[in-house]
């Protein structure tokens, strides 16, 4: 089905004097109208009762850890990228109550380290062999969507034509010159991106077939695929050359909503960085610009909640907004990053929810005076401490560019050797 087709007959606003005036609800506030003082209030008193909410109204239920798991190396290339890394192929196994379910996770790890690496964990959309200029990948077991056409759900078959086409996006060989692991897995293993994805994805591991099949969910793609990234820190933490302590999860665009909730959710992830991951990740859904949760919903619905159906055109009636997943983070490192040309991303938006969320990170001692709400920092330039942010030129992307922000960020906090 081509995109035109199914016409979207919404508000669709990419002027910023047109949006509609709004408010920014604050994390601190509790529901008795009290607010949070202390690194221990918003620990022990306000941060589950929030990601309690987005469990409920937004992102759905995420299942627990399956009763058994197993690790599965496929291969192993000690020389990988020209003596650089050592590669490995790795096949997470998930079983229970009696059902089986695998992914494969692509890991790069440096080879000249001395201590055990930080990593940075990301899925791809397009296969572990797309991701990376290496030919002996093992191409994808499952089709993928291939976004970059104009096709409402377009199948792209993994196979030999789309090998490293993804390389630059991924820039595995600069981490690993920087001293970091790099893992990544496909979302298609987990959750295939359509509306037709529940009965095959991770959710058949907990839920009946007839639970999957219902038009109405309590769960969505996304936090199967968040669930996916855990399971690959699962798989990570028994990799010895690997530092799991120091894990930074990260993804674009409906994959940076993930990395972010993920990052909400398990507490093990260290670092969290979410690129472009506009409206149902880092953008204010009050900030009514680019893509609107009317919007996302009339494509996407299945990546949510069934609950998250009822604040379409009713933003106000939020009872969060997502400033609060950001501040779900603190006080763990975040780098959000925006592009100038990405007006369906919203930039604004997704820097004045950073702008909010920081009001939490000054609980813990951070000062974060480089987020003032009045404006935009200037492009191409990384400003923030505990909080990272850049926008940069260009359009919905991860360029090199993105990643250098983002390398140097982590060794402010990690100093990879």
């Amino acid at each position: 089905m081509k995109i035109s087709d199914r016409p979207y007959h919404g508000v669709y606003n990419t002027e910023e004097d047109r949006v509609p005036p709004f408010e920014i609800p604050s994390p601190l506030t509790m529901p008795d109208g009290s607010t949070v003082q202390t690194p221990f209030e918003w620990m022990n008193f306000r941060r589950d009762v929030i990601l309690r909410l987005f469990r409920e109204e937004m992102y759905g239920w995420m299942p627990p850890r399956p009763e058994r798991m197993r690790f599965e190396l496929l291969s192993e290339n000690p020389a990988a990228f020209d003596g650089l890394a050592i590669r490995r192929e790795i096949r997470i196994h998930c079983e229970n109550e009696g059902k089986h379910k695998a992914f494969d996770l692509l890991l790069y790890l440096p080879k000249n380290r001395k201590t055990p690496a930080p990593v940075f964990l990301g899925l791809n959309g397009r296969g572990n062999h797309a991701a990376t200029p290496e030919k002996e990948i093992r191409i994808t077991r499952e089709p993928v969507v291939n976004w970059s056409t104009h096709e409402a759900f377009a199948t792209e078959p993994p196979d030999e034509s789309t090998r490293g086409v993804q390389s630059e996006f991924w820039n595995f060989r600069e981490i690993l010159e920087r001293g970091y692991a790099a893992a990544t897995l496909c979302i298609s293993e987990i959750f295939y991106d359509s509306p037709e994805g529940f009965a095959s994805s991770i959710y058949r591991l907990f839920l009946p077939e007839n639970a999957l099949r219902k038009s109405k969910h309590k769960f969505g793609a996304i936090g199967a695929w968040a669930w996916g990234l855990s399971r690959a820190l699962d798989c990570l933490e028994h990799e010895t050359e690997i530092d799991a302590q120091k894990a930074a999860v990260h993804g674009h665009s409906r994959l940076g909503k993930t990395a972010l909730w993920a990052g909400a959710c398990d507490p093990r992830f260290a670092m969290v960085i979410s690129n472009e991951s506009g409206c149902g990740g880092a953008s204010l859904s009050r900030h009514i610009f680019g893509e609107t949760i009317d919007f996302l919903l009339f494509w996407r619905d299945y990546w949510f909640s069934s609950a998250f159906e009822r604040y379409r055109n009713r933003e106000n009636t939020l009872p969060f907004d997502q400033n609060f997943l950001l501040a779900l983070i603190a006080p763990r490192p975040l780098y959000v990053a925006s592009a100038a040309g990405d007006l369906h991303s919203d930039p604004r938006g997704e820097y004045l929810s950073i702008a909010s969320a920081a009001e939490v990170y000054r609980l813990f001692g951070a000062e974060c005076r480089e987020f003032q709400p009045d404006s935009l920092p200037p492009r191409d330039v990384s400003i923030g401490r505990e909080i990272g942010y850049h926008v940069r030129s260009g359009e919905h992307d991860v360029t090199p560019e993105d990643w250098k922000f983002y390398l140097d960020f982590a060794d402010r906090y990690w100093n990879a050797e």
